[in-house]
């Protein structure tokens, strides 16, 4: 019977027995005692939460851990002493093993400090206490706890014994409590990074919210500290800030190259090669078993099949030959696998080509899927077979989760718009992944995803392929598969300097729509699923030359803009420098000005026997637009051409920018380009036609409005306002003024 239970259900089942395994464990323990039990009694009730049953070991079912393989392997256990070791020196690390009397035995500051991380991981488990101090409905997940615990408290409880060693020197032999945090003084050094430093404070803030409500008394009291000035000796300098390598964009040239190599073999390598993988698969299916003499004779017969679709397929023609060089790590061409042409007795190199090309076509795929959508890697590894879902609208989606905002354990579900191309390339890979499955079943692999109890669209989309035993198991490493691709089609795996990996995409998506797309940032933050625009500003100019990039395209597309405009009133004008009339097209108050500053050129240029040329274009063009800094895109169609220094109707009179949200067609600022005057004039009409039928109804209010509408557009057009003025509607309403 198959597992019909889908991923948000299994999400609010975990929810579910994590609370019910909390509510166990709370009724028989308090939460205020946690504080003061032992070793032992603690290990009790940590093996009670699940939580496991060794001193030291914080461990997770792995029936509560969603995601990819390296999260579920990073959140399934940590060993409290060795991380709490990481952070200390060799000489603390040394002193802070020894034995010292306490209150009541004989323990190391070591002990003491895993002592205090476990009641404050049962802690966490038991209460659901947010930081400011309010109890939830909901317990801490286990990724919550895991992350508290990693980066939170051990780090604090490491930098309390390094404080608790300069105290008291290093031949100290007793510690007057088990209160080990309250020597927290908050002095990080290098060895912590600003991640931990944040998850630091964020354990601080829980620690002092158990303290108002009794459950926790070890807390830090931290002191502002005056540092001695220096006189003498140079001035105290902040430490460095450690060298940070940040995600630069793909350089256009090599993101081309490589896009159309991609795009080549999934236009014409894949129509060509799944349907042969199919027959071969087929013919596994019903051949003998593998014994020597029968995987002869089957690989005979696949050998046939090979030569038998060539001739079926192809028509004995060729295979497409690739433009461009592919080194495939195989015994065999691509063309030589194709058309059968590999000695009857290589049976390792046949399949090692089968494998070969299944690979180059799952990389292709991944890197056109990852250039249009730009997932994160956690994203891209929660991509099922059933990711492709159509809408109403006809567009293609694909669907799959969200981490890094998510509150949820299990992910956000999300959908990224699929273009024709790569919808193309995830068709292919879900073929490509179901055909990969059969072989693999067919071969008996061990392979641990491929299972009957696991339904085919809620397996991985991205496997691995190869002839190893884990063909067919979830994809290790993005990063691995991308260079392999690069070496593959001959291309760099370091391009722009920086080695090649996923996260690259996202840059780079962000540099092209920064580029092409007005108001890029929150366009972005919707692609990119971001909570600011600070973020996807953050992308955008991880790239120091980005900014300048910009501007540089901003300027150039506001002066062909301007140019396109010039040269189109130009067309419609007596080059005898006669009054222009408006056959251009263009709309709006600003086209008047515009129309007014060609024409005194003209003129000019009439009165001293000469003609208008390009560089007179330029001049104007350059005056209109203050050297490319101005003219702005309002919405498509609509420019605004207003200059620093000059009011206007969307800011209120004020003499700053321009506020777009406000764009009044009254405006003297506002010129329409030519293709609106269709939807104009239809808006027009269908204005007229609503008029009178409000009037005939005896309609005030509606009448009042479509007068209004028609006011509002006739102007607009000096065409269509000719044209309109003579409807006796029309004519009438403007009379009425």
């Amino acid at each position: 019977m198959k597992n019909t239970s889908s991923p948000k259900s299994e999400a609010a089942k975990i929810e579910s027995d994590i609370l019910e395994n909390t509510r166990s464990v709370s009724s028989r323990y308090a939460a205020e005692s946690i504080q003061h039990r032992s070793i032992q009694e603690l290990v009790e009730i940590q093996s009670l939460l699940l939580q496991g049953s060794i001193p030291g070991q914080w461990t997770t079912p792995d029936r509560w851990l969603i995601g990819d393989a390296n999260s579920r392997k990073r959140m399934s256990s940590l060993d409290i002493k060795k991380r709490i070791l990481y952070f200390l020196s060799a000489d603390n690390r040394r002193i802070a093993g020894r034995l010292v009397n306490t209150a009541f035995e004989s323990k190391s500051l070591i002990e003491i400090g895993v002592l205090q991380a476990t009641r404050s991981l049962i802690l966490m488990r038991q209460t659901n206490i947010n930081l400011s101090g309010v109890t939830t409905k909901k317990p801490l997940n286990p990724r919550t706890v895991m992350s508290h615990a990693r980066a939170g408290i051990l780090p604090m409880i490491a930098q309390a014994i390094t404080e608790f060693i300069e105290i008291n020197g290093k031949e100290f032999d007793s510690i007057a409590s088990e209160s080990l945090l309250q020597y927290f003084n908050g002095r990080l050094g290098l060895r912590y990074k600003k991640s931990i430093m944040k998850s630091v404070d964020i354990a601080l803030k829980r620690l002092y919210a158990w303290n108002k409500r009794g459950l926790w008394s070890d807390v830090p009291i931290l002191k502002k500290i005056d540092l001695p000035t220096a006189i003498t000796s140079p001035p105290l300098a902040n430490e460095p800030s450690p060298q940070t390598d940040p995600h630069l964009p793909l350089p256009d040239e090599y993101v081309a190259e490589m896009a159309f190599k991609c795009i080549w073999l999934q236009e014409n390598l894949a129509p060509i090669f799944l349907p042969l993988l199919d027959k071969v698969i087929d013919t596994w299916r019903i051949s003998p078993g593998t014994s020597g003499s029968a995987l002869t004779i089957r690989f005979e017969l696949i050998r046939s099949i090979v030569k038998e679709w060539h001739k079926k397929f192809l028509q004995d023609a060729a295979p497409p030959v690739p433009p461009f060089k592919v080194d495939l790590d195989a015994n065999y061409s691509i063309q030589e696998l194709l058309t059968g042409n590999f000695p009857a007795d290589d049976k390792g190199g046949f399949f090692m080509t089968v494998w070969a090309i299944a690979a180059l076509l799952q990389q292709s795929s991944l890197f056109i899927l990852s250039l249009c959508t730009a997932p994160r890697r956690s994203e891209t590894m929660s991509w099922l077979r059933s990711v492709l879902i159509y809408e109403d609208d006809d567009q293609s989606y694909v669907e799959g989760k969200i981490y890094k905002y998510s509150d949820r354990i299990d992910g956000m579900r999300r959908t990224w718009p699929l273009p024709e191309l790569p919808l193309l390339a995830l068709k292919n890979q879900i073929a490509l992944a179901t055909a990969i499955d059969q072989f693999c079943v067919l071969s008996e692999k061990p392979s641990a995803l491929i299972s009957s109890s696991t339904p085919p669209e809620q397996r991985p989309l991205w496997i691995q392929i190869s002839a190893r035993g884990d063909a067919g198991q979830l994809m290790s490493d993005i990063n691995a598969e991308l260079r392999a691709l690069a070496i593959t089609l001959n291309m760099s795996i370091r391009p722009g300097d920086q080695n090649l990996r996923s996260h690259r995409f996202r840059p780079t998506l962000v540099r092209l729509g920064a580029l092409a797309i007005l108001h890029s940032p929150a366009l972005l933050m919707d692609v990119f699923h971001l909570k600011s625009a600070s973020s996807a500003l953050y992308y955008a100019l991880s790239n120091p030359a980005l900014s300048t990039e910009i501007d540089k395209v901003l300027r150039e597309l506001r002066l062909l803009t301007a140019t396109e405009v010039v040269e189109d009133i130009l067309s419609s004008t007596n080059v005898n420098g006669a009054e222009i009339k408006h056959a251009d097209g263009y709309g709006g108050k600003a086209a008047t000005q515009i129309r007014l500053a060609i024409d005194k050129g003209l003129k000019a240029k009439h009165r001293h026997g000469e003609d208008w040329g390009a560089e007179d274009t330029e001049t104007l063009v350059q005056l209109l637009t203050i050297q490319g800094k101005y003219w702005r895109i309002v919405r498509k169609g609509v420019i605004c051409t207003q200059l620093p220094g000059e009011e206007s109707p969307c800011n209120r009179g004020n003499k700053g920018n321009p506020e777009p949200a406000n764009c009044s067609s009254s405006c003297t600022h506002r010129l329409e380009e030519r293709f609106l005057s269709v939807d104009v004039d239809q808006a027009i009409e269908a204005a007229v036609k609503e008029y009178e039928v409000s009037r005939l109804k005896h309609d005030d209010l509606m009448t009042s409005h479509w007068a209004g509408q028609i006011k509002a557009h006739v102007p607009r057009f000096p065409e269509l306002e000719e044209k309109w003025l003579q409807h006796p509607t029309v004519k009438a309403i403007f009379k009425s003024e």
